[in-house]
């Protein structure tokens, strides 16, 4: 669990710090700002407990990379907005993982717990049969990442020529 709450704090500052480059890049310094608000906002949500927000801030950071388009566009925001939309992406997928995951925690085997094996102790809980959850969510949200991410630069990347 710890790993997913990690990696979520991790994705939210990439998606921020990406698309604040972006603007920075663009010329758009003062953007970045808004940036920084959201990255706050968030962040505290996650602190907070507050399962609505993910959605909202996952609208919110798409409405950034639009606007970012809209009035600054030069080559390298797309690269930007990309990395940083596919970290957005990831963080909300973390978010609501974790919010599916939290009534799962409350399971049977809780530490202290007697078994035939004796007395459950902290994580070993996690490692009991059917607690790889987790992991395969992780390794699922890699593949999607990776698959998305290069799919996205070939896209960016390969050029037709009108027949």
């Amino acid at each position: 669990m710890n790993k997913t709450v990690r990696l979520l704090v991790v994705c939210i500052f990439l998606a921020t710090s990406t698309l604040a480059a972006g603007y920075i890049v663009s010329g758009l310094g003062i953007w970045s700002l808004l940036m920084v608000v959201l990255v706050t906002v968030w962040l505290i949500g996650v602190r907070g407990g507050w399962n609505w927000l993910a959605s909202i801030m996952l609208s919110c950071f798409i409405g950034a990379s639009i606007v970012g388009f809209w009035i600054g566009y030069n080559e390298s925001w797309i690269w930007f907005a990309l990395a940083g939309l596919i970290a957005t992406l990831s963080a909300w997928d973390l978010n609501h993982f974790l919010l599916r995951w939290q009534p799962c925690d409350r399971r049977s085997l809780a530490v202290g717990e007697k078994t035939n094996q004796g007395e459950i102790t902290g994580d070993e809980a996690f490692s009991q049969p059917g607690f790889d959850l987790e992991q395969n969510h992780l390794n699922r949200l890699l593949a999607v990442v990776a698959l998305g991410f290069l799919l996205a630069v070939l896209a960016l990347t390969i050029h037709t020529s009108q027949l």
